[in-house]
């Protein structure tokens, strides 16, 4: 009932003893079947805390850390590896690393985000079934920047799963750390590419920041690939822009072949494909273009790769070819 606080501990250790023995002396006054009783009671109400998710929050993280990967390894051999927008992928044996705890954080925030400042999420070893595709779903995030993190000689009898899903969106690229127990690979969304290692931010007047920008011409597909990131401060924008993807020619003519989308709609990570059959032979630009949603007013930004401020920026060119 909240008497003493959790940091104050210590007082309830020191009063403990003395405050077992006097309950114990009063049981002792007690009529046999009250004693009964009240052991019953008590071992009903401890069996119910133990099996709620409230005990996390009273009891410290050490009976857990044996179950953990070694995650102080993965710090000491990434902190010079990792780039702002990866996302560390690996396999824990207790859910607990991944509790949100005090201050709102978990065991797997405290060194993904503190020592390595990025994001990050590990899957349970021992999931199966919808409980395993729950975990890929919620840690694997869509990130298109990922480090796949695990023991070559201690794979998990999830990885097999985890690694069909990652080999389904991913492109494999070089491995980071090649240590005996610890192998990280990584891996990128392929409209991205292996070799790609700027991003392309963008920081508009309003607050709203696009982390990274880039596309992907497929002709056999006849489509163009675009992958954009955003980051929002104030989620009240989320309801004032939409962003507009549009296919131009070199003389700014609208070819049709452009999408709208309200931003609220967007992820954090968002794929979106534009039809380029039927197009003239030829070279193409993709801009992109975030306005307001009521007046159409194009929201003016600063390319951070380049310096230039605009309303309209470019995100590829591409080229329809002739026939031969």
């Amino acid at each position: 009932i909240g008497l003493i606080p959790i940091n104050r501990m210590r007082y309830f250790l020191i009063l403990w003893i003395p405050g077992m023995l006097l309950f114990g002396y009063g049981l002792s006054l007690a009529p046999r079947w009250m004693a009964v009783l009240c052991l019953l009671l008590w071992g009903i109400a401890g069996w119910q805390f133990y099996r709620s998710e409230d005990i996390r929050g009273y009891v410290g993280g050490m009976a857990y850390a044996y179950k953990y990967p070694p995650i102080q390894d993965y710090v000491y051999h990434l902190q010079d590896e990792v780039r702002s927008q990866d996302y560390l992928l690996g396999f824990t044996a207790s859910s607990n690393l991944n509790k949100i705890h005090k201050l709102g954080k978990s065991v797997a925030d405290f060194y993904t985000e503190l020592h390595l400042g990025i994001d990050g999420g590990f899957i349970l070893r021992r999931a199966f079934g919808e409980w395993l595709e729950e975990n890929i779903r919620h840690q694997m995030t869509g990130s298109p920047y990922l480090l796949f993190a695990y023991a070559p000689q201690d794979k998990p009898r999830t990885f097999d799963r985890v690694m069909d899903e990652i080999s389904a969106g991913y492109e494999a690229c070089d491995v980071v750390v090649n240590e005996p127990n610890l192998l990280v690979r990584r891996y990128v969304n392929p409209i991205i590419g292996c070799e790609r290692e700027e991003y392309a931010p963008i920081v508009y007047e309003n607050g709203i920041r696009v982390v990274d920008r880039v596309a992907r011409h497929l002709p056999e597909s006849e489509v163009l690939q675009i992958l954009t990131g955003w980051e929002v401060l104030d989620e009240s924008l989320l309801d004032e822009y939409n962003v507009s993807m549009q296919i131009i020619t070199p003389d700014w003519q609208n070819t049709g072949r452009q999408e709208d989308r309200h931003l609220y709609e967007l992820p954090l990570w968002d794929v979106i494909e534009l039809p380029t059959e039927g197009l003239p032979p030829g070279d193409y630009r993709l801009m992109m273009i975030l306005y307001h949603r009521d007046t159409g007013e194009k929201v003016s930004g600063i390319d951070l790769t380049s310096g230039e401020s605009d309303n309209i920026f470019p995100i590829a060119t591409f080229t329809i070819p002739g026939e031969s």
